[in-house]
């Protein structure tokens, strides 16, 4: 029974000092990174690296330089020609690569949607509609998704 006692107290002193020497450890270790509650910049990059440097989103800009263009019904949009598409990895992206969508809202209110898609250029400006609704949507090569909005409003009378 001895024995068995003094095997227990090894056993119960090692777990003592191990859990001593765990613990500074880890309140050296943590306190390099942390002092106040606040986490310090210890300068050192995490192995994320790619996923730190990487743009969010890819850039729309409108050549028109605002969003509501008028023009009168009769003539034709090209909506292509109106768009550049930039991205911190992939650079320029061909405005090729851009889908377009079209939401025609007539007099009434009532919403048609077409798709230019990829291949689609123009929009032919019709009396009837009140107003065009373009929608750009890009992908860049790593998946992240950019859209931009613009109102093609018909004024006047046919051109």
């Amino acid at each position: 029974m001895h024995n068995l006692m003094e095997e227990y107290g090894k056993i119960v002193i090692t777990a003592v000092v191990g859990i001593f020497i765990i613990g500074l450890l880890s309140g050296f270790l943590f306190n390099t990174w942390k002092s106040n509650g606040i986490y310090k910049d210890t300068g050192h990059l995490s192995g994320n690296q790619e996923f730190q440097a990487k743009s969010p989103l890819p850039t729309i800009t409108l050549k028109s330089g605002n969003k509501t263009v008028k023009m009168k019904p009769g003539t034709t949009y090209n909506a292509r020609n109106n768009v550049t598409v930039t991205d911190r990895k992939d650079g320029t992206i061909a405005s090729n690569k851009v889908n377009i969508k079209v939401e025609q809202v007539d007099r009434n209110g009532r919403t048609t949607i077409s798709k230019l898609g990829t291949t689609g250029n123009t929009i032919s400006v019709n009396a009837n509609y009140r107003y065009y609704n373009i929608i750009y949507k890009v992908t860049n090569s790593r998946g992240y998704k950019a859209e931009k909005r613009m109102k093609l409003l018909v004024t006047g009378r046919t051109a």
